[in-house]
This record gives C-alpha cells, sequence and structure tokens, in this order.
C-alpha cells in the first residue's frame, strides 16, 4: 500500500496529466454562466483600483477534462492563477468550485494589484 505522500504525489500527478476537451456545444452555455459567475464573485468584496484590477485582467478560462484514470477535472485559469479540481459533472459543483476559486483567485489578484500592479505606490504617497 503507498505511502500518504507517495498516494498525493501520484493524485497530483493524475491531474497535472489531464486531458482537456473542446467544450461542446451543450457544455457551452454552462461554460458561459461559468464566467459570469466568476466573473461577478472575483470582485464582490472589491472597490475601487483593486476592483478595477481585477476586472481589467478579463474573463477567467474555464475547461473540462479528465485525467488519466478517468477523473472529471474543471480548470478555471485567470490572471496568471490556475485551479483545476474533480468535478463530479454537476452544475451545482461546478458553481461551488467556481465560488471557492473567485474567492482563493481574489486574494491572490489583490495581492498582485498591490505588489506587481504597483498599487504600493498609492500607500506610500506617489512613490516618492
Amino acid at each position: 500500500m503507498p505511502e500518504d505522500g507517495d498516494w498525493a504525489e501520484e493524485e497530483w500527478e493524475d491531474f497535472k496529466s489531464a486531458r482537456f476537451l473542446r467544450v461542446a456545444d451543450e457544455d457551452l452555455e454552462l461554460v458561459l454562466r461559468l464566467r459570469e459567475r466568476f466573473s461577478e464573485r472575483i470582485v464582490a468584496n472589491l472597490v475601487g483600483e483593486e476592483k478595477a484590477f481585477v476586472e481589467s485582467l478579463g474573463a477567467p478560462e474555464i475547461d473540462f477534462g479528465v485525467t488519466p484514470r478517468g477523473v472529471r477535472v474543471l480548470r478555471i485559469r485567470f490572471g496568471g492563477s490556475e485551479g483545476t479540481m474533480e468535478w463530479d459533472g454537476s452544475e451545482a459543483e461546478a458553481e461551488q468550485d467556481i465560488d471557492s476559486e473567485a474567492e482563493r483567485m481574489s486574494h491572490d489578484a489583490v495581492y498582485d494589484y498591490w505588489v506587481q500592479g504597483e498599487g504600493w505606490k498609492q500607500s506610500d504617497g506617489g512613490g516618492t
């Protein structure tokens, strides 16, 4: 029996090897709804320049795939971040995953704004 670390590494390798499929016509509406949901939620608690910065990053990319072991996955890519999670294929679980990733990626994007987007210049009087 594999040790916990071995099992986790095998699972991670399986997820990294997932094959992502073209979005079928019947999935296109789901993807569009999920993109809108993500876009609303990622800025839900932001204001001002942080919100404008995150909105300027554009729409997320959302893909569905299957790992070599046959696990269905949902992948979200946004602003340089990526999240891939196991997915049961239901819209309800996709919405939960989108909400969770929007919250996580919102924190990442705000950090990016303050560090890489030079928001820090505002807090020290303009960078002088």
